[in-house]
């Protein structure tokens, strides 16, 4: 993640030729993509943590809760290829921003 964060300035102002400000605003997608992360996956995991629970006759297990995040931790590796080959091919600069803010919601559902 951090890795992530630190090649948004590189890639928008060398790739692109933004200034500094505008490729501040490239973080707008990450944190865009977190905040719809935690409206969605909040309730989706509370959701599939009960179903879990009944099933097993009212028994709570933390692993209950990792079927969501296999599946973000998946598509976070999808998103990052989306972002670097994006930006690699000079396609417009809304294409890494749209993929860097699905990286977001990727990573707060791995950390909810």
């Amino acid at each position: 993640m951090y890795l992530l964060i630190t090649t948004f300035t590189y890639v928008f102002e060398a790739e692109y030729g933004f200034s500094t400000e505008s490729a501040g605003l490239t973080f707008l997608g990450l944190g865009i993509g977190n905040i719809v992360g935690i409206v969605i996956i909040g309730p989706v995991v509370d959701k599939i943590f009960i179903c879990y629970v009944k099933k097993n006759n009212g028994v709570q297990k933390p692993e209950f809760r990792l079927p969501v995040m296999v599946f973000s931790s998946l598509s976070i590796l999808t998103r990052l290829f989306w972002y670097g080959w994006s930006a690699h091919e000079h396609v417009h600069f809304v294409v890494p921003i749209i993929g860097n803010s699905f990286i977001g919601f990727g990573m707060i559902s791995v950390m909810v």
